[in-house]
Order: C-alpha cells, then sequence, then structure tokens
C-alpha cells in the first residue's frame, strides 16, 4: 500500500505527491515558489521571525520543512554539506561517550569519526550493526554508548541491518539510533518510522540529483534532539545557504520519479550482471533470491526480506566483485557512458571502484572491502545503452584489448598491452598515465585545430598585404 504522509495542512498525501509540495510556504506574494532570500540580515523593527541568515533564513526553513514532511521527522536541519551534517549529529555525544559505528561504512563517515570526533574525548568502536547479539553485548562492556551509527544498505557492500530490531535494543540501554539513508532517500525508505532517532541524508546526492550542489539535512524524531541540534547548526554557523536551499527545494520536485526511474534500471542492470561469467558476486539490496539460493545462503534470503519490509525497493546503487583488481581497472577504463566519480545519486550513472576513491581515506589495514570491488550508480538514462555500455568494457576488458580513450584512469593507474608494431613504453615512463594520442577529427582537438587554420590565413594574408603595401587590420 502507497504510505501517506502529512503535508503540514491537515490533508495527507502519498510520496509522489508530497515531493511536488516540497517548497510551498506562506510568501506574502503567493509566489509558486519559494523565493531566494539572498540577504544577511534582517529588519527587525516589523517582524521577529528572523534577524541574521546563521541563525535561520526562510529559504532555508522552507527546505528544512520540506525534509521533515518527507522523513516524518518533528524537525530537520539544512547543512553546507553531508559530511557537516554527520559533524552535528556526533556534536550530541560528550567526552567520555561511546559511538558505535557500522563495519561496512562510508569512507569519509569513517575518517570523521575516528580521527576527528575522537579529539574531542569520545570514544568509537567499528560494530557489525547487522549482527543484533554483537551490538548489545558490545553495549554492556562499553557501559556508556551514547550513540550508534549505521548504513541501511551499507555503502558499498549493501549490509542490511533491521532498522526496528536495532532500535529496541538500543532504547533499552538509552543509546540513539542514528541513520545514514542517503542511499535510500526519503520515498524509497523513512527510518525514523522503525524507531531510529536520527536520519541524516547527503542532500548532494538524490535530493539535488544533478551533482550540482553540496549539502546535507539532520533529520530528528525528537523537539529535545532538535533543540540540541539548532544550537550547534547556529553556534557553528554551519547552515545552508539560500541558494542552495533553493536548489535542493527545486531538485525534491522530481525525487519521485528520478529515484523510481534509476530503480527500474538498476534492477535491470543487476539482472545483466548476474548472468557475465567475468563477475564473481553482485551485491544489490534488490535482488530476490531465488529458492536454491535461499537454502545455500540464508543470511541473503533473511537480508531480503528485512529490507523489503522497511523499504520501498532495493534503490540504485549496487557493487560487484571479478576477482582480479586489474580486470576491474580495465572495465572502469573501457566504460564510456558511466562517469568516474566519487559521488552517487545523478541523473548520470556514475562508477568508481571505493578502495581508491570514496573509501580510499580508510587505511588499508581497516578497510572491509575487497580491492577489486566496483560500485555503480545508475542513472535515469535508457537502461539498454547502459546495458551495452557494461557489455562492451566487459568484453574488451577480459580481451585484453588496448583502452582506446581520451584520458585513461590515473587514479586506477591504467595499464593496457601496446597494440601490435607499437614500442613498450620506456621503464622511466611506465608508471605514468597512459594517454592516447589526439587526432585532428578529434572533438576535442577539432575547434583549435580550425583556429590554427584561421590564425595562420589571416597572417598570411596579412604578410601578402604589406608586401602590396596596403594597411593591414590585426589578424586577430
Amino acid at each position: 500500500a502507497a504510505r501517506a504522509l502529512s503535508s503540514g495542512g491537515g490533508r495527507r498525501y502519498r510520496p509522489e505527491t508530497l515531493v511536488t509540495l516540497a517548497d510551498v510556504g506562506k510568501d506574502p506574494f503567493g509566489s509558486s515558489n519559494v523565493p531566494i532570500y539572498q540577504t544577511a540580515t534582517f529588519d527587525c523593527r516589523h517582524q521577529d521571525a528572523y534577524d541574521y541568515t546563521r541563525s535561520g533564513n526562510p529559504t532555508r526553513h522552507a527546505l528544512e520543512a520540506a525534509a521533515a514532511r518527507l522523513e516524518g521527522a518533528e524537525r530537520s536541519f539544512a547543512f553546507t554539506s553531508g559530511m557537516a551534517a554527520l559533524s552535528a549529529t556526533l556534536r550530541l555525544c560528550k567526552p567520555g561517550d561511546w559511538v558505535l559505528a557500522s563495519g561496512d561504512i562510508y569512507g569519509g563517515m569513517h575518517r570523521l569519526v575516528n580521527r576527528v570526533t575522537s579529539l574531542h574525548g569520545v570514544n568509537v568502536r567499528m560494530v557489525p550493526t547487522w549482527d543484533l547479539d554483537v551490538v548489545e553485548a558490545v553495549i554492556k562492556q562499553d557501559g556508556k554508548v551514547r550513540m550508534c551509527h549505521m548504513e541501511t544498505p551499507s555503502n558499498p557492500l549493501m549490509r542490511i541491518t533491521d532498522i526496528r530490531a536495532l532500535a529496541e535494543i538500543l532504547h533499552r540501554y538509552d543509546v540513539l539510533l542514528s541513520v545514514d539513508s542517503t542511499m535510500m532517500t526519503p520515498h524509497l525508505q523513512q527510518p525514523l518510522n522503525h524507531g531510529a532517532d536520527i536520519v541524516v541524508h547527503s542532500m548532494t546526492k538524490f535530493f539535488g540529483g544533478t551533482s550540482d550542489t553540496s549539502g546535507g539535512i539532520t533529520c530528528v524524531a525528537s523537539e529535545e534532539l532538535a533543540k540540541e541540534i539548532a544550537f550547534f547548526q547556529n553556534a557553528e554557523g554551519t547552515g545552508l545557504a539560500p541558494f542552495d536551499c533553493w536548489l535542493f527545494l527545486r531538485g525534491i520536485k522530481t525525487l519521485a520519479i528520478r529515484v523510481e526511474r534509476a530503480q527500474e534500471n538498476a534492477r535491470g542492470v543487476a539482472a545483466f550482471l548476474l548472468r557475465q561469467p567475468a563477475i564473481q558476486e553482485v551485491f544489490y539490496a534488490g535482488l530476490e533470491p531465488h529458492q536454491e539460493e535461499m537454502r545455500s545462503h540464508v543470511q541473503r534470503a533473511r537480508d531480503f526480506k528485512i529490507h523489503m519490509g522497511q523499504a520501498k525497493g532495493g534503490g540504485s546503487l549496487m557493487s560487484f566483485t571479478t576477482g582480479s583488481v586489474e580486470l576491474s581497472r580495465r572495465i572502469i577504463d573501457s566504460l564510456q557512458l558511466f562517469k568516474l566519480t566519487v559521488s552517487f545519486g545523478s541523473c548520470n550513472s556514475l562508477c568508481e571502484m571505493p578502495s581508491t576513491l570514496s573509501h580510499a581515506s580508510i587505511p588499508a589495514e581497516e578497510r572491509t572491502l575487497p580491492d577489486d570491488l566496483i560500485r555503480l550508480s545508475i542513472g535515469i538514462e535508457d537502461v539498454n545503452d547502459l546495458i551495452e555500455d557494461l557489455a562492451q568494457a566487459l568484453a574488451a576488458a577480459t580481451s585484453g584489448q588496448v583502452i582506446r580513450k581520451h584520458r585513461a584512469s590515473s587514479m586506477h593507474n591504467a595499464r593496457t598491452e601496446p597494440a601490435a608494431g607499437v614500442a613498450p613504453r620506456p621503464q622511466h615512463l611506465a608508471s605514468r598515465p597512459t594517454h592516447s594520442r589526439l587526432q585532428s577529427g578529434d572533438p576535442l582537438v577539432r575547434p583549435f585545430v580550425l583556429a590554427g587554420a584561421f590564425i595562420a590565413g589571416a597572417l598570411v594574408a596579412s604578410l601578402a598585404a604589406r608586401s602590396a603595401g596596403r594597411p593591414t587590420a590585426s589578424p586577430v
């Protein structure tokens, strides 16, 4: 059944309708869109709601109200980035407190809790949040646990944690549950409805949808938590700027349709990857195990049941292994439609190897993900084009063909065999990224070739005119 959520005006709407009402506000002039209040200060003689944008701004409050409606939160707070939102959440912990963080987690959060939060006297322990017995045992052992933070599905191995069951355990010990639900969005999963106390999103991903704005949002279930987060947002000046808030308000309007289309594409891509002999294992929360798999992989069947009981689909992120770091690099370098980037949630499909990009900040000895892992963020393109791109990349990578691209992926230190008749690179250049030779017909080079021809022609004409004694004009 479709979920019905309050619009704040008494009526209850389904999620697909609610996102279109993201910017419904109380503009005195009846603007159909929330205006951008691009101002640092407000005249306090005629109103007392706002005085300084760091402390509050109508455009930011409109975004925060919209996010609260989508998540079913008491209040929400918009920050300059997802990391700023996570940092504000961790401010709820005091020196001496313990934070339990999921063992499979975004690299930036791993760095934050282990190298920043720990500087303030807060203790951190990484735990498998999907193993409830282990979590409870650690709480009993450490005693002063203030918060447990996790992702479900986790990034990038797509591990599933039962939100409601974990919340029940934590609340018995007065421990807060914080969930980074960026991967799912409020359209697919609402952790607060399953017992979580705090939900965090990097709005840079799906909220914006076009990878052109950075921002984060923290949604809380109680007014007590809201007062604490509001204090830190104001005191540290981490609130999101008005123009960025307006961009996210605009992006939210198409959130539902983008997420649904990307998820539909992801199901098709996952099904394709499962049939490829070069791929060892596919990690995607939306893969329903077959009867034979249910018998041999009981945990996988249990995870699928848990996930579909707390979410409305598998989302659009997945990852897979090949058994070879070199093969994975070649696949990445052979993809043409998929952009190589650390982020996800864009209209465009994206790819990366987490060990060298999004999770590179985690020391190798502490990483729990395989080095050959490839993560895909599926976009809203035609799914047939995406599958064809993956097919040609797999074919090129497994056949040993030379990868001919304008720029080899230096981040992955791509190595390719020289084509027949081409001498190998000198040893002192072997470690440098390989670049294909630019041809005059190349789209990137052609404008410069034409410009050069024009300038050369103008110079020739100028010299001819001078020899004839005629006045000349500057060639450019």
